[in-house]
């Protein structure tokens, strides 16, 4: 780390806005509450401050900007440091994590070691770890067991599939009733430092993988002195002791069982992906540092845990950071490198089921300094990297495990047609999980993705946001609602598409409804004239007019035409109310014909009355 200036800040006391070039700060919350620290953390996350490892309310965070002034403002923060920190800042309000958080940041930040190398060069005197162990199959030990924080298709024993993201440590220091070794608080504090850079070492390996730990640290009690006893035979009766006694208290009878659920319920406490327990045997009064059967240390493919010797074997304690690295590889189901492993060029393994062509076991096809091969490299293999799941094969930042494309359904608008021109609409996306090519785990396809936005847009239009039927789009699964700005009749076509947390977004052709919208024509009223009396055009009451003679013409000799109407017509309505007098009628004298048409128009109510019978003569 370059520290180019040192600042304490206690916002209880005053805020200073001093700019600093570190690359890596100790911040202290100022709550104890665990879900409050979580929400500083998704605030810290959310302003491109990654949290690297968290002890309690004790965070190493690395910014992605030289000016962090800006933590200081922040209303939960109680310090913030780029160097030495005394551990009585918090005076008695200190808990044990925390006193251990400060002392691994002042002995592993402020006056770094080297980096990982072995320091004594002869290798006569060095052994090889214990060979990684195959986990048997094991079931949960009861229904309705699996941990809220699960990863979206992981199941109770999928405890660390893939080595990305949010990991909790247990760190369980192993100590005898009988004390012939008794753990000092130096030793506590140095274990969990080098068990913190080994972590660290991952982190810096492999940046795209976006690693996060969070530390437990605990004693355990066991009969036994492990470092006595051999590893291969003993050790699950040291565990299984540890694992039933306070603080764990584990009622099960498998050792693994009771392991695996302890590494549900860090999980669940920490709200992370993955865990796993680190079990640490003093050796302080052992002279060779090995266990009886010559071994130092190893891990299970899987997990649920590793064991280590404080004493490293001839590595030495001050190299322990190199061994447990080694040993985490294989909780994510790297395999050993080195000779004598018995693990041949084509013994395959991980997520995405790699080989293993860097193994001294064969004539193999490449040959290159590993992490999982001898002990004294320092970087990771092209292998390793396959098989631990942190594989970027596009180069896009983004691990293959994680490069996927979410999924979602859109509900049918009903009825359609409709007039409805602002129709709402419901849908919901999910993520998918890249195939589990695993030939060790559980098989389950897993992924850490959740849907981060839901878009929509009308005939091709600009993409618009979508709203999350709950708070936010933060889980693998969300629903989703909207509601379209007003459409214009006609036919129109709604899409929608998803995003995940790495940004990949949904690959068309993007679900979709076609919808027709027919806005009805305004209706208009015509006024009626009421000064002028009309006819009624009703079919139903229209007079039935039927002559009864006919009109006769007499021709004379005298100049003036006389012509003489003489018809008689009888009126007769269709439709004759009932309870109604009928009226026996009138007797109209002969008029002239205009004269005629001047009644008529005069006695049109009466006719469309239909209530009387016109006699005309």
């Amino acid at each position: 780390m370059t520290v180019k200036c040192l600042f304490i800040i206690i916002v209880l006391i005053s805020i200073i806005n001093v700019p600093c070039y570190a690359t890596e700060l100790l911040y202290i919350s100022d709550s104890h509450i665990e879900k409050e620290i979580e929400n500083e953390i998704k605030s810290l996350e959310q302003n491109h401050i990654r949290v690297l490892h968290r002890f309690g309310r004790v965070l190493f965070i690395r910014s992605g900007s030289d000016d962090v002034s800006g933590l200081s403002e922040k209303e939960k923060v109680f310090k913030i440091s780029d160097g030495q920190v005394n551990r009585n800042v918090l005076g008695e309000d200190i808990r044990d994590i925390e006193n251990i958080g400060i002392a691994v940041w002042n002995t592993n930040y402020v006056n770094p070691e080297p980096p990982i190398q072995k320091k004594n060069s002869d290798k006569s005197i060095h052994k090889n770890p214990g060979p990684a162990r195959v986990r048997p199959k094991i079931s949960p030990p009861s229904a309705g067991i699996l941990p809220k924080s699960l990863p979206y298709g992981a199941s109770w024993e999928d405890t660390s599939e893939y080595f990305l993201h949010r990991i909790a440590v247990g760190i369980v220091l192993m100590e005898s009733t009988g004390h012939v070794e008794d753990w000092t608080t130096a030793e506590r504090d140095k274990f969990v430092a080098e068990a913190q850079a080994a972590m660290d070492w991952w982190v810096i390996q492999a940046p795209d993988a976006d690693l996060s730990f969070v530390y437990e640290v605990n004693y355990g009690s066991t009969d036994h002195e492990p470092i006595t006893e051999s590893l291969s035979l003993d050790e699950r009766t040291w565990i299984q002791q540890i694992l039933t006694r306070p603080p764990f208290s584990y009622t099960y009878a498998d050792p693994l069982v009771n392991a695996t659920q302890y590494n549900n319920d860090l999980r669940d406490r920490y709200n992370t992906d993955w865990a796993f327990i680190i079990f640490a045997a003093d050796d302080t009064n052992d002279a060779d540092k090995l266990f009886a059967d010559f071994y130092f240390g190893w891990g299970y493919y899987g997990g649920p845990w590793l064991v280590m010797t404080y004493g490293n074997d001839g590595y030495g304690t001050e190299n322990l950071d190199h061994s447990i690295a080694h040993e985490v590889g294989h909780i994510f189901y790297a395999i050993d490198e080195y000779a004598g492993s018995m693990k041949p060029c084509n013994y395959r393994s991980g997520y995405l089921n790699y080989e293993n062509q860097n193994s001294r076991e064969g004539t193999c096809l490449i040959h290159v300094d590993c992490i999982m091969a001898e002990l004294s490299h320092s970087q990771r293999c092209y292998y390793t990297v396959g098989q631990v799941g942190q594989t970027d094969s596009d180069s896009d930042h983004i691990p293959d495990i994680l490069d996927t494309f979410p999924s979602s359904t859109l509900t049918e608008y009903l009825p359609d047609p409709t007039t409805n021109d602002t129709p709402p609409y419901t849908g919901s996306s999910h993520v998918n999980p890249l195939n589990n090519l695993n030939p060790r785990g559980s098989g389950h396809d897993i992924t850490l993705n959740t849907i981060s936005q839901v878009q929509y847009r009308v005939d091709s239009g600009p993409w618009i946001d979508a709203d999350p039927v709950d708070a936010a789009f933060d889980s693998p699964v969300e629903s989703f609602t909207f509601t379209t700005a007003t459409l214009s009749t006609g036919t129109h076509l709604i899409q929608v598409r998803a995003r995940n947390s790495e940004g990949n977004y949904e690959l068309p052709p993007y679900p979709s409804d076609s919808l027709t919208i027919i806005i009805p024509p305004t209706e208009t009223s015509t006024p009626v004239p009421t000064s002028t009396p009309t006819l009624s055009s009703t079919p139903s009451r229209t007079p039935i007019r039927t002559p009864t003679s006919s009109p006769t013409l007499t021709r004379t000799s005298t100049p003036v035409r006389t012509m003489t109407l003489t018809p008689t017509y009888s009126v007769t309505p269709t439709k004759t109310p009932t309870n109604t007098p009928t009226d026996t009628g009138f007797i109209i004298p002969a008029v002239t014909l205009p004269s005629l048409f001047i009644l008529v128009i005069t006695l049109g109510g009466f006719l469309s009355a239909g209530f009387y019978k016109i006699t005309i003569k």
